[in-house]
């Protein structure tokens, strides 16, 4: 159990000097974190984290396999004073002494224990008054490979003995935490347990340029305020020895934020629950309000509840959501029975996709594309265009998810409308036209190239 300590602050006005921390895996003793050489006591590295955290310091973390067993994100919470947790580099590496090049040429692997007898837990989110204002910043890291990436988290036992759950944090209310350029790792192609990468968020989340790979639920039970940004899905999985359910973002309320992000189904279609599922067990009857879903890509879907789906146990509704320019290729693209009112879909591009608008009354839905080879069809839509062309015609390189149209004079390009902030950015970075002309989809054939933040905390 890590002890907390609680300091006075004697003045407001006093400076917060934050320190950095050297954190390397592979010394054999452990030291205070004050340089990056290994030894024992003082003046040396940390071979793990230590049992108390600061808040404001940066503790840089070199390459290497960090073993955790449900370490306790419990470090008493002041509002915007973070802890950050980051990979160290050539480039930033906080302490000097000791430093080598070759101790950031690599990644960093946080790994539960071998001997996990649990849920293969890493971190440990239960404490429901501390477990806030913690950044994780693997510092590069993009696309569906997880060596690519500064941070990978993996299960350290596997299969798995249970429910699988790298953060854990049921029934906890761990709030305003940061993910960047992580990489997660499920036990795929083993199914004799569910597998969840983080189990019951909190309100504030920012999942930004991250990887979910092998998970049958990746992101799983948050209530408020969460944004998934520029992050990739894979080798998505359902049913299994448990009937696992098969939903890579399981969200309980208001203001979901999916943009920019890819999900890409492995073919099993068994046990599938839906792409992004709207579950009110811990709010039931209270609805959800104001998702944003935008400039996604979704391949190949064989969820039963198509790419979005209220699953929710009280028959509560999503109100007031926008599904815009998503590009939707194979397998099942409906948003079934969000119920509500208000929920708009528009400038997406189906490709031998299975639509199905039409059959909820309740869906506000224009200016769609869609080729010949979708199935139900929207016949309503004033505005949708469709066409005869070849996948291998239409995009520059689907067989490797590049869906960038091709076709310089397909119907998808400039016959979208125009939607304004924030959807005005393409998934490249790229402005799309301040007025009409926008294209379907995800992508901006002429865009005009915008640099953006992408950390920002909004409420879309």
């Amino acid at each position: 159990m890590k002890m907390l300590i609680v300091v006075a602050v004697l003045s407001l006005s006093l400076p917060v000097f934050a320190a950095t921390h050297a954190v390397r895996p592979d010394c054999p003793s452990n030291g205070d974190g004050s340089s990056w050489e290994c030894g024992s006591g003082p003046g040396y590295a940390y071979n793990t984290l230590p049992n108390i955290l600061v808040r404001g310091d940066t503790y840089y973390v070199s390459k290497g396999t960090l073993i955790l067993s449900y370490y306790p994100l419990d470090d008493p919470a002041v509002e915007n004073l973070w802890i950050n947790f980051k990979k160290a580099t050539d480039a930033e590496h906080g302490a000097e002494k000791g430093w080598s090049a070759v101790l950031g040429d690599g990644q960093t692997i946080f790994s539960s224990s071998p001997s996990d007898t649990d849920h293969n837990g890493i971190f440990n989110m239960n404490n429901n008054a501390a477990c806030k204002y913690y950044k994780f910043d693997g510092v590069y890291g993009a696309g569906p490979s997880p060596e690519a990436y500064g941070f990978k988290f993996i299960p350290g036992r596997l299969p798995p003995l249970k429910l699988m759950a790298l953060f854990y944090g049921f029934d906890a209310v761990n709030d305003n935490i940061e993910l960047h350029h992580c990489a997660f790792v499920g036990p795929y192609p083993d199914r004799s347990n569910c597998a969840w990468a983080i189990a019951n968020g909190g309100r504030n989340w920012i999942i930004n340029s991250c990887l979910f790979k092998g998970f049958d639920n990746a992101i799983h039970g948050f209530s408020l305020d969460l944004m998934v940004n520029k992050t990739w899905f894979t080798d998505i999985w359902g049913g299994g020895a448990q009937s696992c359910h098969g939903q890579q973002i399981s969200y309980n309320q208001d203001r979901l934020t999916v943009k920019n992000s890819v999900f890409i189904d492995n073919g099993v279609a068994e046990g599938k629950t839906a792409f992004i599922s709207f579950n009110d067990a811990r709010n039931p009857g209270y609805g959800a309000d104001g998702w944003r879903i935008y400039n996604n890509i979704f391949v190949g879907c064989t969820a039963g509840g198509g790419i979005l789906t209220n699953s929710s146990s009280g028959g509560s509704a999503i109100t007031n959501m926008v599904f815009y320019n998503n590009t939707i290729v194979g397998g099942d693209g409906k948003i079934y029975d969000v119920s509500g009112i208000n929920n708009v879909i528009k400038n997406n591009l189906y490709y031998n996709a299975n639509i199905a608008l039409d059959a909820y009354s309740n869906l506000i839905h224009d200016y769609n594309y869609w080729d010949f080879t979708c199935t139900n069809k929207p016949t309503t839509e004033k505005n949708g265009k469709t066409e005869i062309v070849n996948k291998y015609d239409l995009f520059i390189d689907p067989d490797n998810y590049d869906f960038h149209i091709k076709k310089s004079n397909s119907v998808a390009r400039k016959n979208g409308i125009y939607l304004g902030q924030p959807v005005h950015i393409d998934r490249d970075g790229l402005s799309r036209p301040k007025s009409s002309g926008w294209d379907m989809g995800a992508y901006q054939s002429d865009g005009i190239l915008i640099k953006i933040p992408t950390n920002l905390r909004t409420n879309e």
